[in-house]
Protein backbone atom coordinates (compact mmCIF):
# COMPACT_ATOMS: atom_id res chain seq x y z
CA UNK A 1 0.00 0.00 0.00
CA UNK A 2 1.38 3.34 -1.10
CA UNK A 3 -0.27 6.69 -0.44
CA UNK A 4 0.67 10.42 -2.11
CA UNK A 5 -0.88 13.29 -3.01
CA UNK A 6 -3.88 12.24 -1.56
CA UNK A 7 -4.28 9.18 -3.07
CA UNK A 8 -3.61 5.46 -1.57
CA UNK A 9 -3.06 2.51 -4.15
CA UNK A 10 -3.25 -1.07 -3.19
CA UNK A 11 -0.75 -3.18 -5.28
CA UNK A 12 -1.15 -6.93 -5.03
CA UNK A 13 1.94 -8.79 -3.93
CA UNK A 14 1.45 -11.59 -6.12
CA UNK A 15 0.14 -10.28 -9.40
CA UNK A 16 1.12 -6.49 -9.46
CA UNK A 17 -1.05 -5.89 -12.30
CA UNK A 18 -3.66 -5.76 -10.28
CA UNK A 19 -4.29 -2.51 -8.54
CA UNK A 20 -6.73 -0.69 -6.66
CA UNK A 21 -6.52 3.31 -6.81
CA UNK A 22 -8.64 5.87 -4.15
CA UNK A 23 -8.70 9.40 -3.79
CA UNK A 24 -8.36 9.62 0.23
CA UNK A 25 -8.03 13.48 0.55
CA UNK A 26 -7.88 16.93 -2.07
CA UNK A 27 -5.09 18.08 0.18
CA UNK A 28 -1.66 16.66 -0.39
CA UNK A 29 -0.33 14.15 2.58
CA UNK A 30 1.97 15.19 4.91
CA UNK A 31 2.20 12.67 7.37
CA UNK A 32 0.57 9.00 7.85
CA UNK A 33 0.45 6.85 10.72
CA UNK A 34 -0.99 3.49 10.44
CA UNK A 35 -2.25 2.17 14.32
CA UNK A 36 -2.11 -1.19 15.22
CA UNK A 37 -2.92 -2.32 11.49
CA UNK A 38 -6.49 -1.07 11.09
CA UNK A 39 -6.42 2.67 11.84
CA UNK A 40 -4.78 5.06 9.08
CA UNK A 41 -4.23 8.77 10.60
CA UNK A 42 -3.56 11.46 8.09
CA UNK A 43 -2.45 15.07 8.60
CA UNK A 44 -2.36 17.80 6.05
CA UNK A 45 -1.59 21.28 6.14
CA UNK A 46 -5.35 22.27 6.94
CA UNK A 47 -6.68 18.91 8.30
CA UNK A 48 -6.19 15.59 10.49
CA UNK A 49 -8.32 12.84 9.15
CA UNK A 50 -9.12 9.08 10.50
CA UNK A 51 -10.25 5.98 8.56
CA UNK A 52 -10.51 2.47 9.04
CA UNK A 53 -9.39 -0.43 6.08
CA UNK A 54 -13.08 -2.41 4.86
CA UNK A 55 -13.78 -4.35 2.48
CA UNK A 56 -16.42 -3.52 -0.40
CA UNK A 57 -18.59 -6.37 -0.51
CA UNK A 58 -20.22 -5.47 -3.79
CA UNK A 59 -16.95 -5.16 -5.50
CA UNK A 60 -15.08 -7.38 -2.72
CA UNK A 61 -12.14 -5.06 -3.01
CA UNK A 62 -9.93 -2.97 0.23
CA UNK A 63 -11.37 0.44 0.37
CA UNK A 64 -10.77 3.53 3.31
CA UNK A 65 -13.78 4.69 4.95
CA UNK A 66 -13.35 8.20 6.39
CA UNK A 67 -14.26 8.36 10.52
CA UNK A 68 -16.41 11.74 11.02
CA UNK A 69 -16.18 13.26 14.45
CA UNK A 70 -18.22 16.52 15.70
CA UNK A 71 -16.31 18.36 18.03
CA UNK A 72 -18.50 19.83 19.97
Amino acid sequence: MFFRQGEAMFVDSVEPKYTQMQRLTKYDIGDSYIYKNKILILKTASELSFFSLTVDEMEGIFKWKRFHFDII
